[in-house]
């Protein structure tokens, strides 16, 4: 399966060109002699474009720049201070600021886009700061929190509220990579899709577009692929074939004709030790009526292995690891991603169930041997 993104080209302001003539200048104070180089991300890393543009005694420093790409270069100074500027096309950028306090201070002419990414910053700059503060104010006045936290909910709703509206202000414009860093793509992958989307719509020719936009676009396939590989019910049971704990290997397969609760688990997860009752408690009920247990442990160390089937009296003789952890290989044929995790399999070798716990892994057992 192979996901693109086709975008509203006419949306885009901008044009390819072959060649692009940058003119960077302006006047710094507090900058005397100093030195400032122009570098471009490539494939995530930083490479010099110009290390050697001399600032005078004056503050004033000025250097034509050819360009290959329309893209978001990084503007160096002294080593250090850096700014994100947005090169259109062939134009004339010019900065002026205070070298000592460059970020606060700076003014961008030629390139609104820079501005409104460096007004982005300030203001997150700004919640960081607040967010360092109630930090340390927690550390000292613990007994606090819960107003300290209250209050964090406070400015940094305000905060998201600004940045809404920044979006809503700066659609479809180079500007909104600067709001990367602010979205959550746990809780607000919307936001962050309708960023990249409107990012590749009006500024493709970028390559550092290009590559978010690449691994956008391999992060749903992948997404895609795993949601279509998972096991789910109806499917027939992957093979699982792994050693017992003297050795052997035991095959699920070899249990057909069974029903069978294939469980993953381990010594070290509390869920699944405190699981582990009803568990046995359904194989001693059920066992004789052709029902057995497939354990998977995602164990480590063979000795707490086996000393945990012991103590949990798991008496069945279908216990088996390859002591991978989570790099087990059953645990990715099955994309477990947290245990306990179960799948209960008919006698046809095919998922009827998934995670049943206590009464309910009971009252199926129940239905099926009635």
């Amino acid at each position: 399966m192979k996901k693109s993104i086709t975008f509203l080209l006419l949306l885009c302001t901008f044009t390819v060109n072959a060649q692009i003539e940058l003119t960077l200048k302006g006047k710094l104070t507090n900058a005397k002699d100093g030195n400032i180089e122009l570098w471009q991300r490539t494939e995530g890393e930083l490479e010099p474009v110009i290390e050697n543009i001399k600032i005078n005694s004056q503050g004033e420093f000025a250097q034509d720049i050819s360009l290959v790409y329309k893209d978001y270069y990084v503007f160096f100074l002294n080593d250090s201070i850096s700014l994100d500027i947005v090169v259109e096309g062939s134009q004339t950028i010019e900065i002026f600021g205070d070298a000592n306090d460059l970020i606060n201070t700076a003014v961008i002419h030629g390139s609104d886009n820079s501005m409104k990414i460096l007004d982005f910053q300030r203001l997150s700059n700004a919640l960081d700061s607040q967010v360092d503060s109630l930090g340390k104010e927690l550390q000292l006045h613990p007994e606090n929190q819960d107003e300290i936290v209250a209050y964090f909910n406070e400015i940094y709703g305000e905060f998201i509220t600004k940045r809404d509206q920044f979006l809503e202000d700066n659609k479809f414009t180079p500007a909104l990579i600067g709001t990367f860093a602010s979205i959550d793509s746990d809780e607000e992958w919307d936001v962050l899709q309708r960023v990249i989307l409107e990012l590749d719509s009006c500024f493709n020719e970028s390559p550092t577009i290009q590559r978010i936009v690449e691994s956008y676009n391999q992060f749903i396939e992948n997404a895609f692929n795993k949601l279509n590989s998972v096991p789910k019910i109806g499917d027939e049971a992957i093979e699982i074939e792994l050693p017992n704990p003297d050795g052997k290997i035991l095959k699920l397969s070899d249990y057909r004709g069974q029903v069978v609760l294939l469980d993953f688990w381990a010594s070290w997860c509390g869920p699944c030790r405190r699981e582990n009752p009803n568990v046995v408690a359904a194989y001693e009920k059920y066992k004789k009526k052709g029902f057995i247990v497939f354990s998977v442990s995602l164990d480590k160390n063979k000795e707490d292995w086996v000393k945990a089937i012991k103590k949990d009296g798991l008496t069945w003789k279908t216990h088996v690891s390859d002591l991978q952890y989570w790099q087990s290989q059953a645990a990715r044929d099955y994309q477990v991603e947290g245990i306990p995790a179960s799948f209960l399999i008919d006698k046809n070798g095919i998922i009827i169930a998934t995670d049943l716990r206590g009464e309910d892994l009971e009252n199926t057992l129940k239905e099926i041997f009635k």
